[in-house]
């Protein structure tokens, strides 16, 4: 009877995958899905696991990377016979693995959207979801280009086409060279909403992942390119001072500013589980870890803003 169960939670789960991928991606693009079970060691709480003990697979977004894979080895220290996979997607392709039964969790970096609370309640698959941080976009240039603050009505000029040369927002006669994530992502989906109205970029480099993103500003004169606060510790490239309205204060994108939020551009870091509360798994385990003040410490060293805890640290640590 566990056997047949198993079977069928797995069909379930295939056919819930390919109809939301036939949703969410455009015609053409080639999908491999892989269909996991809970036996196979994703934290689903099998009988030789505990929340301190067992494996788990985190689907984490590429902005959340550099946060996650230092939780996960904070917690790995902590609790030596627990073992955390972080595999390094985007925010779809994160949610596309949970609910295909590839990981355990999936962390994302912006809200989960309807089709995709659809799609989970298609496939009779109940979606937990935890806020774990906040954090802003922001928006880099070479750090030559002589242009520190715009607007948002400026980003999207010259992200959307409208501006085709820096000289527009007082720069250079330099061409502007938007550097901008693929569709899957959650920061080409925030921009999109926030910056862009619901229109789509225009032209520029595609990059796959937000080191690709830092990378090719940082070598290119004309480029600006979108990343998560995190992003910008390498200080290799300049991060733009934004006003929500022209005549407005310019904001730094930073940790303080969202906090405040002053910041305009802002969104969450989820965590996404499915199958409801599971104790005795290194899932449930790793999920209070995020949320503890152990993790939330980490969160703010990294440059985003903690969620459950944000005042006390911010204050302590600045």
């Amino acid at each position: 009877m566990k056997a047949e169960g198993n079977r069928r939670e797995a069909e379930e789960k295939r056919t819930l995958a390919s109809r939301f991928m036939s949703r969410a991606l455009p015609s053409g693009w080639a999908v491999v899905l892989l269909i996991g079970m809970c036996a196979g060691g994703l934290g689903c709480g099998s009988s030789r696991e505990t929340t301190v003990k067992g494996h788990l697979i985190v689907a984490c977004a590429d902005s959340a990377l550099p946060l996650i894979e230092r939780e996960a080895r904070a917690f790995m220290i902590l609790y030596p016979e627990a073992r955390i996979d972080v595999v390094s997607t985007d925010s779809r392709g994160a949610l596309v693995r949970l609910f295909n039964g590839e990981a355990g969790m999936a962390v994302i970096s912006r809200d989960v959207g309807d089709d995709e609370k659809r799609a989970a309640a298609e496939g009779n698959l109940p979606l937990s979801v935890y806020r774990i941080a906040v954090d802003g976009v922001a928006f880099i240039v070479h750090p030559q280009n002589r242009v520190d603050s715009l607007s948002v009505g400026q980003v999207s000029g010259l992200l959307g086409g409208k501006a085709g040369s820096w000289s527009e927002v007082g720069g250079s006669g330099r061409p502007v060279v938007p550097v901008v994530r693929d569709r899957n992502s959650g920061t080409y989906e925030v921009v999109r909403k926030q910056v862009l109205a619901g229109e789509g970029f225009v032209g520029g480099v595609v990059c796959r992942t937000s080191q690709e993103v830092v990378d090719r500003v940082a070598s290119e004169p004309g480029g600006i390119g979108c990343v998560g606060l995190a992003w910008l510790k390498e200080g290799r490239v300049k991060a733009l001072r934004i006003a929500q309205k022209p005549g407005e204060a310019f904001v730094d994108a930073s940790a303080p500013s969202v906090y405040k939020n002053r910041y305009p551009i802002r969104r969450p870091l989820l965590a996404c589980t499915t199958g409801g509360a599971v104790e005795a798994s290194p899932r449930a385990g790793f999920l209070a870890f995020l949320t503890s003040q152990k993790g939330q410490i980490i969160v703010e060293s990294e440059g985003l803003v903690p969620d459950t805890v944000p005042e006390r640290i911010i204050q302590l640590t600045r």
